[in-house]
């Protein structure tokens, strides 16, 4: 069953229990990604991200933080070494992180609903979804746009091969009649669920039709757990 994770970043939280208490427990990479970047918000969601997997692979598989050990494929699409059952991707946006696990491969992708020129879709979407959004009252075409994204971003997430296939490349069709998605040129059945978070749009693609009601943290209490998890 895929399962969605969803942690809403606090910044009344002192960066100092993020800085000191977090990220001294996390991968190597990750600590040298944290010190590149110039902005403590890009800085706190990375963090949160992979404290969120580390505190889902320990509490699920029961393991210890120094066996949660992640690689990445020839495409970056990162994996925990140690079970090859679990699958995962993660997205942040704004004051979002999301997790979604699986044990089949699974994309998720979270954006911030912003104003945005609608005829970017012409370069990224797909000649019938392109027609899909213009076809909408002009009121809908943005939260449209922002579903259509984040559902293609959530397919190449799963499927791995990065930026190998094009946006454009494949049609995502959309249900009226609920939050479900299909691929038109998979090959294979892929299930795509979409929702929106107040202004932000997160949406999941998997290869099996199951989905559990996504988890929603706050960020202190996403501390709270990884903290207990490390000490157990």
């Amino acid at each position: 069953m895929v399962e969605l994770f969803m942690v809403r970043i606090n910044d009344k939280i002192s960066p100092s229990i993020i800085h000191q208490d977090v990220l001294p427990t996390l991968s190597a990479n990750r600590q040298d990604r944290i010190r590149k970047y110039r902005r403590e918000e890009d800085a706190r969601r990375s963090i949160v991200a992979e404290m969120l997997i580390r505190a889902i692979a320990m509490d699920k598989l029961k393991l210890s933080n120094d066996k949660v050990v992640f690689g990445a494929t020839s495409y970056q699409k990162p994996y925990l070494i140690h079970d090859e059952a679990f699958h995962y991707n993660l997205s942040h946006s704004g004051e979002w992180v999301v997790c979604a696990i699986d044990s089949l491969p699974v994309g998720v992708d979270v954006e911030q609903i912003k104003p945005i020129d609608l005829d970017v879709a012409r370069r990224f979407f797909s000649a019938s979804e392109y027609a899909d959004l213009m076809s909408k009252p002009e009121p809908e075409q943005l939260a449209y746009f922002y579903r259509l994204w984040t559902l293609k971003e959530s397919y190449i997430k799963s499927v791995g091969q990065g930026l190998s296939i094009p946006l454009d490349s494949f049609t995502c069709q959309i249900s009226e009649t609920n939050n479900s998605a299909r691929i038109e040129e998979s090959g294979r059945p892929y299930y795509l669920r979409t929702s929106m978070l107040n202004e932000y749009m997160v949406s999941v693609c998997a290869e099996q039709e199951s989905f559990a009601r996504p988890i929603e943290l706050q960020e202190e209490t996403l501390i709270r757990r990884y903290l207990n998890l490390l000490n157990r």
